[in-house]
């Protein structure tokens, strides 16, 4: 019978998991824990735990000042809606130009 408060996908090392992530912060601790059960957890997608990890990482890079990929992707996004917001802005006026110059 497995146990419900240390099950094997945590006992599945020389060292038990929480030995190791109790050194750890919570960040870091939670990334370790992921990435030790990442397809050994019974019914749990291994991709989504894979994902987890990943998550808790960029939360620690980010905690450390550092920007994660994720960060500089929606920096670069909101840049090119700002482009594309003055784009609009100057289409609009030289359309505006134009028709003020068409007789009525």
């Amino acid at each position: 019978m497995t146990d419900p408060i240390n099950p094997d996908h945590y006992r599945r090392f020389p060292v038990e998991v929480i030995d190791l992530t109790e050194h750890l912060n919570f960040n870091r601790g939670n990334a370790v824990k992921y990435l030790a059960r990442a397809g050994a957890k019974p019914g749990a997608d291994e991709l989504v735990d894979l994902r987890k990890a990943a998550w808790y990482v960029d939360r620690e890079i980010t905690r450390t000042g550092g920007v994660t990929e994720l960060a500089e992707t929606k920096a670069r996004l909101e840049e090119a809606r700002q482009r594309l917001r003055e784009a609009h802005a100057d289409h609009e006026a030289e359309r505006a130009r134009l028709l003020a110059k068409i007789p009525a």
